[in-house]
């Protein structure tokens, strides 16, 4: 390639890096409004002051376990941290007006699984549930988020 190919390059590529990325300044991180709202609903072993009557079950999800939430108009997020010793997957799911909204969600070692939650969904509650055939793990946390 010429001198001159490479000036004209140069300058084509110095010209487009002077234009934003389309959407890029269109993208929100609030971590701030996350950590202010975030409210530990169970932990293992229990914190002091968290009340764990929340989360109906034994950690370890020998079988399927529920989380009581209290009522919000807003959305919400939960938060489950497990402690686990390689990848696994766990199952939550919730009902809105009878329709069961629901999935496996999978995660590595130190990972957190997060799901949103619309405002009311049917008794305020998620079912959690793992499949036996994968790998164990305990739920070390569960924090529900609000005002996402």
């Amino acid at each position: 390639m010429s001198i001159r190919g490479l000036a004209s390059n140069a300058a084509f590529y110095s010209m487009i890096a002077m234009f934003p990325i389309p959407g890029a300044f269109y993208a929100s991180v609030t971590p701030s409004i996350a950590a202010e709202t975030s409210t530990i609903i169970a932990s293992w072993p229990p914190l002091t002051g968290i009340d764990n009557s929340a989360f109906t079950g034994d950690p370890t999800l020998p079988a399927p376990a529920s989380i009581r939430l209290t009522r919000s108009d807003n959305e919400s997020a939960l938060r489950f941290s497990f402690a686990s010793s390689s990848a696994s997957s766990v199952y939550i799911g919730y009902k809105i007006n009878g329709k069961i909204t629901e999935g496996w969600h999978n995660f590595n070692i130190g990972e957190r699984v997060t799901v949103r939650i619309p405002g009311n969904i049917d008794d305020q509650t998620v079912w959690i549930s793992r499949d036996p055939k994968q790998t164990p793990f305990n739920v070390k946390k569960i924090e529900i988020v609000r005002g996402m």
